[in-house]
Parts: structure tokens; C-alpha cells; sequence
């Protein structure tokens, strides 16, 4: 046991060594290399650009009533919100309308549409460096002939909130639009499960969308013909389906079938459907058409990076055809 003690002391002694020359390196490195400091210098940070999403700003409901139109949704609080004609909107322009943003990031305002369509878009003008914003959502306000009116029906049976059925459309360029206020009540629907919009373009790319009040799959029929194995209903109660370029021009029989999840009865919508050939822009041509029948509405509006987005509302008489 006492021969191991010199090998103990020599390993020792090269320990010590080598830790002595590790604390010099530092050391001279140090000299030419300095530590980051752990936190920014307040200038930099007053000087930071801050990362906003300035065109947060959004609609949430619309409502027609007694021929105003009531508008509710968020943004950022503090902003200021504005609703000016689409496709003529423009930064400095002066707004139809125009409300805050109050401290829970929420806002309302109200506006008498003008006789005809209207096509609106919002516009957020933030306090956060003075920015306009014109957001991609365009609010779709497109008033419907009345229905005829039976002679042997009583006068409160036909007074309604507004002198004429209003269709009330939010759309985005690639996204599924919404119906905020269907015309005559409701869509076209069969025990909670319905049809809300078709949205496609130029391309032929197509977005069939709805709701249901039941759990289950959905599935698109074209001609009979199952497209795939559909999609689920999400949690809200909504589904909707993305397809690239299945319907080239020309008319179809669609359905829309809902198979719940508890075996229960299969739930169909049929309706007919026409992809009429593509719209091109021309100069002094039309950036907004609107088609009205007795089965739907379509909506044929202009994108601003080129080509046109059509949205197609059914009515609930497609049901009784």
C-alpha cells in the first residue's frame, strides 16, 4: 500500500498542472473576448420594432334590422375601426362608418345601407405607429326579392324586421365564407345538418362548407360519385371540405351527406350546381357580380392579387325542387 503513494502524488501533481494552465488560456482569452450581457440596454430596447399583427381586426356578427345594419367584432384595443366601400377603399379615405375598440378588444357599429347591394369592407386604424391596415374580409350585405304574398294571409303574418330579405355574407379570399344572416330565416338544412356556402375560383379549387347539430362524418357526392372519406364535424359544430380542381365547367348534381356517428339515419342534401366559365378582369369591368335565382345567390367578386373568388349561398327552397 505505501509503493501506490508516489504514482498517487506524480498523478496529483500533473492534476494541478494542467488545471493551472487551463485558468491561464482563460485568462488570456478573456482579454479579447467579452461576456454578453444578460439583459438588453434599455436603448435597445426602447428602439425594438415590435412584432403586431395590426390587421387583427375582425367581424364577428351582422345583423340587419329594421334596414340598419348592426356590425360587432375585435381588435386591437385602442384602434380605431372603419367600414368603407370594397374595392374603393382606400387608406385615407373617408369611412361610411367608424367606431373604437374599447379595453376588452371588442367594437359595434351600425350604418343604413343604400338602396341595391352593398359591399363593404373593414378597415383598422391602429394607434400602434399611426398604421392603416385594410383587412381581407369583405361583409357582403345583398338584399333578395320579397316572396309573393298570399292574399289570404293575414297582415302580421308577413311583417318582418326588414322591408326585404337580406343575405349577409363574410368572405375572405381562400378561406370558406360565412353566412351571418341567411335571407329568409335559415339555410337549407335537414334535422340540424346544413349546406352554408360552395366557394371556388378560377383554378376550380372548391370549399363546401356547413354545420351540424349532430356528431358524425360528411361526405361529397358529385353525380353520384363519393369524392373521399369526408370530414368529421369539429367541436363547434362546423365542417367543411377543401378539394383542388374536381369540377370543371358545367352543371352538376351535388349532395351532401351527413352519416352520424351513432348509427343513426343518413342525412342528404341535394342540390344543383353550375361552375359557369371564369371572369376576367378588363378595364372598366365589374369587380362585384351578383346572380340571384329562386334556388341561390352567387356572390362573383375580384381579388385584388387577380382572378375572382365566386361564393354560392343556397336557399331553402333548393330543398323542395
Amino acid at each position: 500500500m505505501f509503493k501506490q503513494k508516489p504514482l498517487r502524488i506524480v498523478l496529483l501533481g500533473l492534476t494541478i498542472a494542467l488545471i493551472a494552465w487551463g485558468g491561464s488560456q482563460l485568462f488570456q482569452t478573456g482579454k479579447t473576448r467579452q461576456s454578453k450581457p444578460q439583459n438588453p440596454l434599455p436603448s435597445l430596447i426602447e428602439n425594438a420594432v415590435v412584432d403586431v399583427d395590426l390587421a387583427s381586426a375582425s367581424i364577428q356578427t351582422a345583423i340587419m334590422i329594421g334596414g340598419r345594419l348592426i356590425i360587432s367584432g375585435t381588435g386591437v384595443s385602442g384602434s380605431n375601426v372603419e367600414l368603407k366601400h370594397s374595392f374603393i377603399a382606400e387608406k385615407n379615405d373617408a369611412p361610411i362608418a367608424n367606431t373604437a375598440v374599447n379595453d376588452k378588444g371588442r367594437w359595434t357599429l351600425s350604418y343604413i345601407p343604400k338602396e341595391g347591394e352593398e359591399n363593404l369592407a373593414l378597415v383598422i386604424v391602429s394607434d400602434i405607429g399611426k398604421q392603416v391596415m385594410i383587412s381581407d374580409e369583405t361583409l357582403f350585405v345583398i338584399k333578395l326579392e320579397a316572396p309573393a304574398v298570399d292574399s289570404e294571409m293575414e297582415i302580421d303574418e308577413i311583417i318582418e324586421p326588414n322591408p326585404v330579405p337580406v343575405l349577409i355574407v363574410l368572405s375572405a379570399p381562400g378561406s370558406q365564407s360565412r353566412v351571418l344572416q341567411p335571407p329568409f330565416g335559415h339555410l337549407p338544412a335537414l334535422g340540424g345538418f346544413s349546406l352554408e356556402a360552395i366557394d371556388y375560383d378560377n383554378s376550380g379549387g372548391v370549399i363546401f362548407s356547413g354545420s351540424s347539430s349532430q356528431r358524425g362524418r360528411v361526405v361529397i357526392l358529385i353525380e353520384g360519385r363519393q369524392l373521399d372519406a369526408g370530414t368529421q364535424i369539429d367541436q363547434s359544430g362546423r365542417w367543411n371540405l377543401i378539394y383542388g380542381n374536381i369540377l370543371p365547367v358545367g352543371a352538376y348534381q351535388l349532395i351532401a351527406e351527413l352519416l352520424p356517428e351513432n348509427g343513426q339515419e343518413v342525412k342528404t342534401i341535394t342540390f344543383p350546381f353550375e361552375r359557369s366559365a371564369p371572369l376576367t378582369r378588363k378595364q372598366g369591368s365589374p369587380k362585384l357580380v351578383v346572380e340571384k335565382s329562386d334556388t341561390h345567390t352567387k356572390i362573383s367578386q375580384a381579388l385584388h392579387g387577380g382572378g375572382f373568388q365566386y361564393t354560392v349561398i343556397y336557399l331553402p327552397t333548393v330543398l323542395t325542387d
